[in-house]
């Protein structure tokens, strides 16, 4: 045994830190369930979007909730209260929490929801992170119920094993953690400033071009003399080739993050009686399934990609990279959504983003055009890398530090 350390029901921690149920230090409380005729008016409510995938509650733009004056007694919401997600529909989203970080005055909370308030005994900053921890994530997903979703419920809850550091180590390992959590935001705003830059300039660059004095009406409005208004379907061709070689590397919509043009990863093609499309190298994948989610790639390598896409290859006198930041505009993807059909799983076709009208320059403003986006692109993938960086390093401090692998120093 290391020297120390303890032996508990969770394993080895630290010998000065405590295990305990979470229903020995603490109350749960299931949330409001209300009909939807008590919505949009009365007092601010906390339903689960308001909490699902943040670590701590936001009290803007909240919907409205009919609700007495019991029930807001009831169902109120204090600072240092924490609330778990009791359903989702996958079983890495159940129990997730996130931290009420002051009081909110007449707010209730959805009955998706289990309000967790504690007898005082963990910092409030510490609890944003100490129910993150892989091994009470793994406890409380094998506590939970499957039916049509994963579910969690008081009783499972209460039963979860917890380990408590001293008070100055929760607030020295809350302290660490939000350090990271604050570069990770930076990084963020700094993404979303260098979108808007992104977009600003592509709504300008696709109508004015670089550099123009002359312009003319189009059914596009105002564009340069020199350019045209053409069908998308005029710049490239829609590929069905089917894929036939013995291996290779297969994309999903899985493996493109979301309206980024990541690749992130890939499938290596080992059923071929699966029919998969044939892709080349410098093709252009895009979402026809559920294209609201903005996924679209351009290849780098020759492979196969699932059903799910449509593969754009540009004609000769169309720059491909011009035309893959096309397939980004705000215009081209709401064209795609509002012309999709089926209901549960919406998609487009060939028909639909073909018929799309754009403005076509001479290929040589095209690529000028294009290494301008590049440009900015460059710059975004460079702080998504740093941001997933960060948020490996928070993930490794987290099981280290909540876990009492590595203990802080104490001043």
């Amino acid at each position: 045994m290391r020297e120390g350390y303890k032996d508990t029901p969770i394993g080895m921690i630290p010998e000065e830190w405590d295990v305990v149920k979470l229903g020995e230090i603490g109350e749960f409380k299931n949330g409001i369930n209300k009909s939807k005729e008590d919505f949009g008016y009365g007092f601010p409510f906390i339903n689960l979007m308001d909490v699902f995938g943040r670590n701590v509650v936001s009290p803007t733009n909240l919907q409205l909730v009919n609700a007495s004056e019991n029930e807001l007694k009831e169902f109120n919401l204090i600072e240092g209260d924490v609330l778990f997600v009791r359903s989702s529909v996958k079983p890495s989203g159940v129990g997730l929490t996130a931290l009420v970080k002051e009081n909110l005055t007449n707010t209730v909370f959805s009955g998706f929801l289990i309000r967790y308030r504690d007898d005082n005994i963990l910092n409030a900053e510490f609890k944003r992170y100490c129910f993150y921890e892989d091994g009470f994530r793994k406890r409380l997903i094998e506590k939970s119920t499957v039916s049509a979703n994963t579910n969690i419920n008081q009783v499972a809850l209460k039963s979860l094993y917890f380990s408590i550091p001293l008070p100055t180590e929760q607030s020295k390992i809350a302290s660490i953690l939000s350090t990271v959590d604050d570069k990770i935001d930076t990084i963020n705003e700094r993404i979303t400033q260098t979108r808007q830059l992104k977009n600003g300039l592509m709504q300008r660059l696709l109508t004015k071009g670089i550099g123009h004095t002359k312009f003319k009406d189009s059914p596009l409005g105002k564009i340069p003399e020199s350019w045209h208004v053409i069908k998308f379907g005029e710049t490239c061709n829609n590929i069905t080739e089917k894929y036939s070689l013995p291996n290779g590397k297969c994309i999903d919509l899985e493996n493109v993050e979301q309206g980024t043009g990541r690749i992130i990863g890939y499938d290596e093609i080992s059923d071929k009686s699966s029919i998969k499309n044939h892709f080349k190298s410098n093709d252009i994948l895009f979402g026809k399934l559920r294209p609201y989610l903005r996924k679209y790639c351009l290849t780098e390598f020759e492979g196969a990609c699932t059903s799910e896409f449509l593969i754009f290859r540009s004609n000769k006198n169309y720059d491909t990279l011009f035309l893959f930041f096309i397939v980004q505009q705000d215009q081209f993807i709401q064209n795609a959504v509002s012309n999709s059909f089926g209901t549960k799983m919406p998609r487009t076709n060939w028909k639909t983003v073909s018929d799309f009208l754009i403005t076509a320059p001479p290929i040589s403003e095209q690529i000028e055009i294009a290494d301008i986006f590049n440009t900015i692109i460059e710059k975004l993938d460079v702080l998504l890398e740093k941001k997933t960086e960060y948020e490996q390093l928070k993930k490794g401090l987290m099981q280290q530090l909540l876990t009492g692998k590595i203990r802080v120093k104490l001043n």
